[in-house]
């Protein structure tokens, strides 16, 4: 997100300082002069045009390898899932605990 924001003020900065200097190294008539700002004007804002189109695909790629990303973690979640699963009792019976059995974790039990 840096990076896109210090394309962003370059192109800005070059634009500004391109418009500047054409005024300053004017020796022209006010119309030529003016013609050749318009044309500079254009010539940055498409070279700005070609910055932007860059970013949106640097965007793209982010934004693919997120949803890539995404979906892999998700694959491992749920092969986790079915291994923990897969160690679960699939029998209520297997739950059943005998009553000394809490009697005698009762008595292990750490108390205040």
């Amino acid at each position: 997100m840096a990076d896109t924001q210090q394309t962003i003020i370059t192109g800005l900065l070059a634009f500004a300082g391109g418009f500047v200097a054409g005024i300053l190294f004017a020796p022209e008539s006010g119309a030529k002069t003016r013609e050749r700002i318009s044309r500079e004007a254009q010539s940055q804002l498409r070279n700005l045009g070609k910055q932007l189109d860059g970013l949106e695909d640097r965007i793209d790629g982010l934004q693919k390898q997120v949803k890539e990303g995404g979906a892999q973690l998700g694959e491992r979640v749920v092969d986790k899932a079915k291994q923990v699963m897969s160690s679960v009792p699939d029998e209520a019976a297997d739950f059943n605990v005998e009553a000394n059995d809490v009697a005698k974790d009762l008595r292990r039990m750490p108390r205040k």
